[in-house]
């Protein structure tokens, strides 16, 4: 095992164990479940398998050597060694859009395998549907997608017509928003502001 440190910007780091290959053709980010962390993925002692040695040996590391893959499991924001954000609000958008931010700052820009266990697993199938084109494979644990609004629902909100269509929106316009913390803008004056801010071409 190996344990990770990565700057995914805004001040917020995610914290991560990875097991493997980091140059292996084939890549696995697994998300844990509710109230969990990284380790849920690591040896699983108390595991009840027959034999003691391969309940020694955790998933992370079994994917590793049985792929040839370079495994990773994070920590979500606000649990295990992961960055808490500031008055503890948290979605299942916001994790999924830092999933993908994560996966851009480990330089994973081909097609991975997205593991997700429980909430794990509904936080990573939101993200599998906005972005398919970024995952080669998508693995449910314990659990079969998300909290779908019905069309009434829908309707009564004027929110876009598929959850994954809501976040894809959601996360291209963060991708900007980042993009301009990165390179701050300078403006002569308050008016220039305002006039910028009235065009619209903050975006």
């Amino acid at each position: 095992e190996q344990e990770l440190a990565v700057d995914i910007g805004e001040g917020l780091t995610m914290a991560a164990i990875a097991w493997g290959d980091a140059t292996a053709a084939t890549r696995c980010l697994c998300v844990h479940g509710w109230m969990d962390n990284a380790g849920s993925f690591g040896n699983a002692a108390c595991a009840p398998f027959a034999d003691e040695a391969a309940a020694a040996d955790g998933l992370g590391a079994r994917l590793a050597r049985q792929l040839g893959a370079y495994v990773v499991a994070c920590d979500l924001l606000g649990h295990g060694r992961s960055s808490h954000l500031p008055g503890g609000q948290y979605s299942n958008t916001g994790w999924a859009t830092q999933l993908l931010k994560f996966a851009d700052c480990l330089g994973w820009s081909s097609p991975f395998v997205l593991i997700g266990h429980s909430m794990g697993q509904e936080i990573a199938s939101m993200l599998a549907a906005a972005f398919p084109e970024r995952i080669s494979a998508f693995v449910m644990l314990d659990g079969c997608g998300p909290w779908v609004p019905d069309e009434e629902q829908r309707e009564e909100w004027g929110g876009p017509s598929h959850t994954a269509d809501a976040l894809r929106g959601s996360i291209l316009n963060w991708q900007k928003r980042d993009g301009h913390y990165a390179t701050p803008r300078a403006f002569e004056s308050y008016e220039d502001v305002l006039s910028a801010r009235l065009e619209n071409k903050f975006s």
